[in-house]
């Protein structure tokens, strides 16, 4: 008994097979498509590493604007005008590694508030590792030069920044 025999017995109808494989443009056309995607995926691989060290370096220069604060509300509210001035965000847990410097404002005399509260403002600036700035204070001193102030409103900005008001 043949093949042809076997297979009208069983009711099967023999397939047709096809002896050509793919084509090199299909094979080149997949392979493209697949670098492609792994490029995509790779580039966004990357980039969410980037973030994550932005964001790392946003919450230590926070902290260290947020800690500075805490060192001027345990002043004693007569020399808090003392704390105004630039300072280094490393004395506050920022990393060594890279430029930063933050400055202190205070007022204690403006409209709408009675003389029994001051005004704190902290900004912090400071680079990042690929080579970003972030505020205003370009060359990392702690005060505003004039050709710094990129929004002009004549004041430093970030931001990173805290503003309290402190009672006597």
């Amino acid at each position: 008994m043949g093949t042809k025999c076997l297979l009208r017995i069983c009711g099967l109808k023999r397939l047709k097979t096809s002896k050509n494989g793919f084509t090199l443009l299909e094979v080149l056309l997949s392979l493209a498509i697949i670098a492609v995607t792994l490029a995509g995926l790779l580039l966004t691989y990357i980039n969410v590493f980037v973030l994550a060290d932005i964001i790392r370096d946003s919450a230590l220069a926070s902290n260290a604007v947020a800690a500075k604060l805490e060192e001027i509300k345990n002043m004693d509210f007569d020399n808090l005008t003392t704390a105004a001035g630039p300072f280094n965000l490393t004395d506050y847990g920022f990393t060594s590694t890279q430029p930063s410097k933050g400055r202190v404002e205070v007022t204690t005399s403006f409209s709408g508030y009675p003389a029994t509260l001051t005004k704190v403002r902290i900004v912090g600036c400071y680079a990042t590792r690929y080579n970003r700035t972030i505020g205003e204070d370009l060359n990392f001193n702690g005060v505003l030069d004039g050709s710094e102030d990129q929004n002009g409103n004549s004041r430093l900005d970030s931001s990173i920044e805290v503003v309290s008001l402190i009672a006597e």
